[in-house]
């Protein structure tokens, strides 16, 4: 696959790799909700307002409830098993990202998704 790249000073011919291709239009296509877990996966210590992380759970289709009377929002989805609960009025934690990310990672690529605890994931 080549690639023209031209101006008023010059013009060449660039090769680029298919797959180095293939990201670009993957990336050029990524919807807001990618985008926002791309963001959560690549900054999970970043002040994420749980607003943010139930709202793109909710895009990909993960039931976000909060019980009557409850303090926690509970995810659950259908493909995946276990749930998973985020607090609702105090400030999410990096480890709550993260797992909101393991969640959503397994909803979108159809694997077997458990609930982690903090030894098995990585800082």
């Amino acid at each position: 696959m080549h690639k023209i790249v031209g101006s008023a000073y010059c013009s060449a011919i660039v090769k680029i790799p298919f797959a180095e291709l293939l990201n670009i239009v993957i990336l050029a296509r990524m919807s807001r909700a990618d985008k926002q877990l791309a963001a959560m996966k690549r900054s999970p210590e970043s002040e994420w307002a749980v607003e943010d992380v139930v709202g793109t759970c909710r895009t990909y289709g993960v039931r976000c409830v909060i019980p009557a009377g409850g303090e926690h929002y509970v995810l659950s989805h259908h493909l995946v098993d276990g749930l998973l609960t985020l607090p609702a009025s105090r400030p999410l934690k990096p480890l709550h990202v993260m797992l909101a990310v393991d969640l959503l990672e397994a909803v979108v690529e159809g694997k077997k998704w458990y609930a982690a605890t903090k030894s098995s994931l990585s800082f």
